[in-house]
């Protein structure tokens, strides 16, 4: 509680906030905005973990270059309004995690 208090206004993540895993704060967020009948945030997490190909990356690893080849990847692979929204989706845990200051 100490480091939560004193870390508040900086720059500074106590150790025990930090995901290290980007795919594990992605299943967090599909767990805990899970709506029922509706399956494009828990597809939009499978579809990057087949575009990744690997089980481990971090939060510097999303770059613009690896946004912009994930959505290729998303028009290449599905057709009508499901890459636009699997990538919408993807955009959305983006934003969760920047606002989580996630590192």
């Amino acid at each position: 509680m100490i480091l939560d208090y004193q870390s508040i206004g900086t720059s500074y993540v106590p150790l025990h906030k930090l995901k290290v895993n980007f795919l594990d704060f992605y299943s967090d967020f599909v767990k805990s905005n899970k709506t029922s009948g509706n399956r494009h945030l828990k597809n939009s997490l499978a579809s990057f973990k087949e575009f990744l190909k690997k089980d481990y990356v971090s939060a510097s690893e999303i770059t613009e270059d690896i946004r912009e080849r994930l959505r290729n990847f998303l028009l290449t692979k599905f057709n009508g309004e499901t890459p636009a929204d699997y990538f919408y989706r993807f955009k959305r845990v983006i934003k969760a995690a920047t606002k989580h200051n996630f590192q």
